[in-house]
């Protein structure tokens, strides 16, 4: 049985009391600032200076100079020598030297120490008598004389000792942390348990946020609470997309960092890791330290947390994504097979149909949306599935089923429609008004600018979806071709309703031919067919058709000659005028069964 991670006792946090909410901007805390900042610890809780000065060694040492110089991490010594022999940062090492090895005029030595502040070196370890006070410029790095028994030999395992110590115990924390997060893992208890846990770990309110910054789970154990985490949330959204792990730095890019949040009379801190899984950051891991400034060893320990977390909840969230895509694409195959009517029998229908919640007997409604999809890039197919998502997600009442998919580039929603009492002609009309009202909702809603909305007449069970979705492909056919509204349902189009037999009737196939064909046979033959059918819409109006086409008058009026003469039909009279219409609503239905017939193949 694995053991618990055991941290050492925490502060009391007091809560940020009532009222308070989150204000101006978020200031991050760089991991290379830390240092010189008396409210956190440096990276990891690293050695620092002043944890060297407290050794029996150095402990009688003076030190000259430096903004903070007991907060200045120190990882590694070198001799003066080897420092000046190399051109190197001297970022985190020390430099140790003989009072006898320095030079001895005041210029040089002052130069010396200005150029290894400049290498940002951590500290010039002095064994001797010390230098004057007023070498040490604001340049400089922080001066340490020590007693003269000092040696380099005394001073690097002095260093390397406490860093290793210091790493082993780091190492060994969050291994304990590894395993009592692993083990939320492995019973596959969800992002909030694993919130939970990290909150216990942390004893601080702990937020797990997606790639946009979106709440997955949240969770405050005792007291200690954010009482705006909205608000919390929506600062931070800003200074974690500023500061996005870049790529191609893997070693950096999972560190946790510090962020500070400025509240009304008060700031608090924040320790955030990114959850980067391969090359994206999926989200973060945040744990909020509600005292205020944080203990310097509560930080390091949330840093290890917070690290950790983020590697773990990488793999929950991994699973749960696999899962959610499992279960989508067997609800999209099931959609599919109502859709097009491909079922091997009934009682796959039936087996398939009690996995999925789907009532055989209650009535369906299926609205097809166009325009609203671009699949082009994998981001494209991201936004794709997110939309069937959101879909999925619109009101609906007690007990109304919907299922979502996308055919190609259009998004196929199947909604059930409730029962309504009677029968007939009106029964239907009422369950075509509900599906029309949730056309336009998810028209303003849902989508953007440039989509048709469309939808079937609704039937009862599997039939019923699969002649839905076979009318609203049509009628988004027919509403593309003649400019329709951009909602619309098959019952709206009455009259391509009725001529639905005729069109699939060879005469009726003839016919529109025949009256067609001598427009398509001449040069600007669609030319000629606009200006007939505009001219046909507006009832013979010639002043309104030709506003329309943005013509002149006269120029309409030849055009509609020419096309009369053409067709062996006077379009000024109103029964040619008819024939005409009616030639063309039928070839328009004949375009659109054919097109929608090739998607439905045989199964038509």
């Amino acid at each position: 049985m694995a053991c618990s991670p055991q941290p050492t006792p925490y502060a009391d946090v007091a809560p940020l009391g009532p009222g308070r909410s989150a204000r101006a901007a978020v200031t991050p805390t760089p991991d290379d600032a830390d240092a010189g900042d008396p409210r956190t610890s440096p990276p990891h809780g690293e050695v620092t200076l002043g944890a060297l000065l407290e050794e029996p060694a150095l402990r009688n040492a003076v030190v000259l100079g430096g903004a903070d110089p007991y907060a200045t991490p120190v990882s590694w010594c070198v001799p003066l020598g080897e420092a000046l022999a190399g051109g190197d940062p001297l970022e985190r090492i020390a430099v140790f030297a003989r009072a006898g090895d320095l030079p001895g005029p005041s210029a040089e030595l002052g130069a010396l120490l200005t150029a290894l502040g400049a290498r940002s070196c951590a500290a010039v370890v002095v064994a001797g008598e010390a230098p004057g006070a007023r070498l040490v410029s604001a340049g400089s790095p922080p001066v340490v004389i020590a007693g003269g028994a000092l040696s380099f030999v005394a001073l690097s395992r002095l260093v390397a000792e406490k860093n290793l110590a210091q790493d082993a115990h780091v190492l060994a924390y969050g291994v304990n942390v590894h395993r009592a997060l692993s083990e939320v893992l492995y019973r596959g208890s969800g992002l909030a348990t694993m919130a939970r846990e990290i909150s216990r770990l942390a004893r601080c309110p702990t937020f797990l946020l997606d790639a946009n910054c979106a709440v997955l789970a949240y969770e405050s154990l005792g007291p200690a609470a954010v009482p705006d985490p909205s608000e919390l949330v929506r600062l931070l959204a800003v200074e974690l997309e500023v500061h996005r792990p870049e790529q191609g730095r893997d070693s950096d890019r999972r560190h946790a960092r510090l962020l500070h949040v400025k509240l009304e009379d008060r700031g608090v801190t924040v320790v955030t890791a990114p959850i980067v899984l391969g090359e994206s950051t999926y989200g973060w891991v945040v744990i909020v330290e509600l005292e205020e400034p944080p203990a310097a060893h509560d930080v390091a320990q949330h840093r290890v947390i917070a690290e950790q977390g983020a590697m773990i909840s990488g793999s929950e969230m991994l699973r749960l994504r696999s899962v959610e895509a499992a279960e989508e694409r067997a609800r999209g195959d099931f959609v599919h097979a109502l859709l097009h009517g491909r079922f091997a029998n009934n009682h796959e229908l039936v087996a398939r149909a009690a996995h999925h919640d789907f009532d055989l007997k209650a009535r369906y409604a299926v609205v097809v949306v166009a325009g609203a999809l671009d699949v082009a890039t994998a981001r494209d197919v991201e936004r794709q599935r997110a939309l069937v998502r959101s879909v999925g997600d619109l009101p609906a009442r007690a007990g109304q089923r919907t299922l979502t998919t996308t055919v190609g580039d259009l998004v196929v929603v199947v909604r059930e429609v409730p029962a309504v009492a009677g029968r007939g002609r009106g029964s239907l009309d009422q369950g075509a008004s509900g599906i029309a009202a949730f056309a336009r909702l998810l028209l303003t809603t849902r989508t953007g600018d440039e989509v048709t909305v469309t939808f079937g007449r609704p039937g009862q069970g599997a039939a019923g979806v699969h002649q839905s979705y076979r009318e609203a492909r049509v009628a988004l056919g027919i509403s593309q071709r003649l400019h329709l509204d951009r909602v619309c349902g098959y019952s709206e189009l009455r009259v391509f309703a009725a001529l639905a037999a005729v069109a699939d009737t060879s005469e009726g196939i003839d016919f529109a031919r025949e009256v067609l064909d001598p427009l398509a046979q001449v040069g600007f033959g669609a030319d000629l067919e606009q200006v007939a059918t505009t001219y046909v819409a507006h009832g013979g109006n010639l002043n309104a058709a030709a506003r329309e086409l943005q013509l002149h008058r006269n120029t309409m009026l030849y055009k509609v000659e020419r096309a009369s003469r053409l067709l062996g039909l006077d379009l000024r009279d109103p029964d040619a005028r008819f024939t005409f219409w009616l030639a063309h609503r039928i070839r328009t239905l004949s375009e659109v069964s054919t097109a929608v017939e090739a998607e439905f193949g045989s199964d038509g």
